[in-house]
Order: C-alpha cells, then sequence, then structure tokens
C-alpha cells in the first residue's frame, strides 16, 4: 500500500518508465514526497501488471485462424496480394501524407 491514489500511482509510474520527468529515484522522492520502499513497491507492482497485460495477448494468429483468413472469399478483393492489418485501436497518430509533400530539411 501506498499514500498515492490509484491515479497518482500509475502517473508516477509512467513518468519513471518513460522517462520524461524524474529519471532517477532520487528525484521521484523529492517530487511525490514518499519514501524509497513505497517507490519501488509502486514501479515492481506497475511493472508487472504492465508485463502481464503483453503476456496475454497473443503475438501471432494461430494457424487455424492464418487459415481462416487466407480463404478466397476473404481476401479475393486485394488482388492476390496479402493483406497485413495494423490495429490503431486508442492509438493517436499523425494524419499519413505524402512523403514528396513532405519538406525535406
Amino acid at each position: 500500500m501506498t499514500p498515492l491514489t490509484w491515479f497518482e500511482e500509475w502517473f508516477l509510474y509512467f513518468e519513471w518508465s518513460y522517462h520524461q520527468t524524474c529519471r532517477r529515484t532520487v528525484d521521484l522522492e523529492a517530487e511525490w514526497g514518499i519514501n524509497r520502499c513505497f517507490l519501488v513497491n509502486v514501479k515492481d507492482c506497475k511493472a508487472a501488471l504492465e508485463m502481464a497485460a503483453l503476456n496475454s495477448w497473443p503475438r501471432f494468429a494461430s494457424y487455424a485462424e492464418d487459415m481462416d483468413l487466407r480463404k478466397q472469399s476473404k481476401w479475393g478483393r486485394y488482388d492476390g496480394y496479402r493483406p497485413v492489418m495494423w490495429d490503431m485501436t486508442n492509438i493517436s497518430a499523425q494524419a499519413f501524407s505524402d512523403a514528396s509533400l513532405q519538406r525535406t530539411t
């Protein structure tokens, strides 16, 4: 248990893991006003949750799923090319544009 709320714990973890601010534990202690024991506990627990979430998703489609997606009725409209789907769920990205329109520096 820590004296922080659920939101504050996640905010602290992301601040530490993405190294935007407070890169060192000493800086986190000074900024957040909690001792090293609590900081290590928050970082360990949140990192374990993050890894559990990453490991819960399959890395590749199973053979049966892959064969089902290869059916001619499913991808006949792609003119023989194999489509690669990119899931952009909850990911904000810049609008993609023509490379020739981008300024060279």
